[in-house]
């Protein structure tokens, strides 16, 4: 965008600024944003500016959206899942390592919290004597 190209899209917003369109969209042309190389598609709705899901339509007005393909399940599939919903993916893509077997990790002997925390929660100082360090 040359500067003279600039200068004529800061005037023509500052103009539509000045003529009570506050708060009203400045084209992206004004600012330097450049277009979208294809135009986003709107639902044929009338009155709906949602993009469009499927089938002409936003999800609200009609558009079917994909279902899991994993068989009875309701969820949608989400995109990049191979038609899935993300749970059914992780479970086949990602699946999680079976639990290790082998000798139980079952603590043995004195705990902490039978006599030795309670003797010393319990513990005062004698009377006349100082304190361990």
């Amino acid at each position: 965008m040359s500067e003279a190209d600039y200068e004529e899209a800061a005037a023509a917003a500052v103009e539509a600024i000045e003529a009570g369109a506050a708060g009203a969209p400045v084209p992206p042309e004004a600012v330097g944003i450049s277009q979208r190389k294809t135009p986003k598609r709107i639902c044929r709705f009338p009155g709906c500016n949602k993009t469009v899901k499927s089938q002409g339509a936003c999800q609200r007005h009609g558009a079917r959206p994909k279902q899991c393909k994993v068989k009875d399940c309701p969820k949608q599939a989400q995109g990049n899942f191979d038609g899935m919903c993300k749970k059914h993916y992780n479970d086949i893509h990602n699946p999680k390592p079976p639990p290790i077997e082998g000798p139980s990790l079952q603590p043995t002997g004195q705990s902490a919290y039978d006599e030795i925390i309670p003797a010393s929660v319990a513990w005062k100082a004698p009377k006349n004597k100082r304190a361990p360090v």
